[in-house]
């Protein structure tokens, strides 16, 4: 799949270029260690002379395997004896284990997995709105004083609840409930969402934004191309944080629903918090919608928040 190819090349290319720094800082170290002691240079020169020799004493018949590598081996602790009185730096590589080449053992090693999930939450995170939405600019003046009697309450005091739980939510990161956040269009509800994100991406955590429209479309296109190299799913099961956008928004089929319960069922079992937002705001809704499974894990696994009043951005246009 083009999709899956773009990740391993962005991996590969990452890759070869410190491998690159890594051959350039290497040779480097190489010539300063010759300018510092020139037994070093003599020596490595006599290796270089001597896997010639050897190789011609073991095609006369002269000398054997054994002979060569007892020969190799002493030269090279005598080059590392010479080499252990300088102070230079050994790290060359930034991947020990691979050496920079992306492989160990015959795998793809975890410094290439990680630049492929890197580039995935990249291109998963591309459309998300983050640098508009924080807790500064989240204003509670759009939400009306004027007390809703199906509620007991003002829009503006239960936003007041909502943005103070939002609060507590980074404040208690990674133990923090998971949040549905559930109320129609134009109410904060993605805002919100933001600003949580915000917030824990600058103290460094993994956070993953994502509509469920685009998010699922995409989860399905991989498992049904190429099911061995889908790595979206495994993304949004492991990050730190992940925000689904929308619920409710996206197409719906067997499969999508089946995405959507590993998705949640994983993220519980792992311990790992979750934001949904959505436009539903009765549960029966998502479970006619999503089955049983899928509702009640929602609905009893997260911190129910909901929102309600005007459309914030019928305001703004105002």
């Amino acid at each position: 799949m083009a999709n899956n190819n773009k990740a391993r090349q962005y991996a590969f290319d990452e890759i070869e270029k410190r491998r690159f720094l890594a051959v350039d800082k290497e040779a480097s170290i190489r010539e300063k260690e010759f300018e510092e002691v020139p037994e070093l240079a003599r020596i490595d020169l006599e290796i270089s002379s001597a896997g010639a020799n050897l190789v011609k004493g073991i095609l006369s018949g002269v000398l054997t395997l054994d002979h060569v590598e007892a020969r190799m081996n002493e030269l090279e602790e005598k080059k590392n004896r010479v080499r252990s009185k300088i102070k230079t730096c050994d790290k060359i590589y930034l991947c020990p284990k691979c050496g920079d080449t992306g492989y160990f053992k015959g795998d793809l090693c975890s410094c290439t997995k990680e630049l492929i999930k890197e580039y995935r939450k990249n291109e998963i995170a591309r459309t998300s709105p983050l640098e508009l939405s924080t807790f500064a600019n989240f204003s509670l003046e759009y939400y009306s004083k004027e007390v809703y009697e199906k509620f007991n309450m003002s829009p503006r005091e239960n936003m007041i609840m909502v943005y103070e739980t939002c609060i507590e939510f980074v404040n208690k990161f990674p133990s923090s409930d998971n949040l549905l956040m559930m109320g129609d269009a134009g109410l904060g509800k993605t805002h919100l969402a933001l600003s949580i994100a915000d917030a824990l991406l600058k103290k460094g955590h993994n956070v993953i934004y994502c509509s469920a429209s685009n998010i699922f479309k995409k989860v399905e296109s991989e498992y049904f191309e190429d099911y061995k190299n889908s790595d979206t799913l495994d993304t949004l099961k492991t990050a730190d944080l992940l925000i689904i956008d929308d619920l409710g928004a996206e197409y719906v089929n067997s499969f999508i629903v089946s995405a959507i319960y590993d998705i949640v069922n994983t993220r519980l079992v792992e311990k790992k918090s979750t934001i949904y937002t959505t436009n539903i705001t009765k549960s029966p809704i998502l479970e006619s919608r999503y089955g049983e499974k899928v509702s009640s894990r929602l609905t009893g696994c997260c911190r129910l928040l909901f929102f309600y009043g005007d459309d914030i951005r019928l305001k703004n246009k105002g």
